[in-house]
């Protein structure tokens, strides 16, 4: 069963509101991490959602895949400019690409462990579900407040910290969009459009993330693109 409970006011997460960038609103064409998750925090991290072998699910970090064709690894590659396959026999029928709009479960695992240490409340955090998730028909969260950040909706629920070890569907695994703790020191945002995870929090919490190998992560800001020709160096 899932331990996540309605909350029904969105009074909670206006701070989201207010500290998020509108998309798109700098330039035309080119978006930044400041659209993805509240400005204000310390330090920032990003963390890359693996690739997996077909032949055994084995993750592979986009590093490797970087280092194999002769791109370079940086805070603000894109998977599509690295991954640049070629051939019957390439690599790309190979693997599995990284999950887009999707923390996998076993980072964020690691995630929620480090994360415990540096909130007073981890016993009351929120999470925000985007509405436009496919239940199969099942929406669980229809007592939920909706939470409308730009163009899009979530649902607005809440748990302990270890809630962002569960699924939010209980067909299959999907984490939650945004989730934070109620002092706010900390906050992790997968956008349903990308294939990594930003976290904003205190400088010794990101180098923590950042040191953690069993999560591929580098150091980022606000001021960082995340649009889709926002790698410069790997063209």
């Amino acid at each position: 069963m899932l331990n996540f409970m309605p909350v029904f006011d969105t009074k909670i997460a206006e701070w989201i509101k207010t500290s998020l960038e509108k998309p798109w609103s700098r330039q035309s064409d080119r978006n930044y991490v400041a659209s993805i998750i509240p400005k204000g925090f310390p330090d920032y991290a990003r963390i890359l959602h693996p690739a997996y072998s077909n032949q055994d699910m084995k993750e592979i970090k986009w590093a490797e895949i970087a280092d194999i064709l002769s791109c370079k690894a940086h805070p603000q590659m894109q998977w599509h400019k690295i991954a640049q396959f070629e051939g019957s026999n390439s690599m790309f029928e190979r693997i599995t690409p990284p999950f887009t709009g999707n923390l996998p479960e076993r980072q964020a695992k690691v995630l929620s462990y480090i994360l415990r240490k540096y909130t007073n409340t981890p016993e009351e955090c929120y999470f925000a579900i985007w509405d436009g998730w496919n239940f199969s028909g099942e929406k669980p969260w229809t007592e939920a407040v909706l939470l409308k950040l730009g163009d899009r909706n979530y649902y607005l629920v809440k748990g302990s910290i270890d809630c962002a070890q569960k699924s939010i569907s209980p067909l299959f695994w999907q984490s939650a969009s945004l989730w934070w703790p109620k002092d706010r020191s900390w906050c992790v945002a997968t956008d349903i459009d990308l294939m990594c995870t930003y976290v904003g929090a205190s400088i010794p919490c990101i180098e923590e993330i950042l040191a953690d190998k069993r999560v591929e992560a580098f150091r980022t800001c606000p001021d960082h693109r995340v649009d889709s020709e926002g790698d410069k160096i790997n063209i």
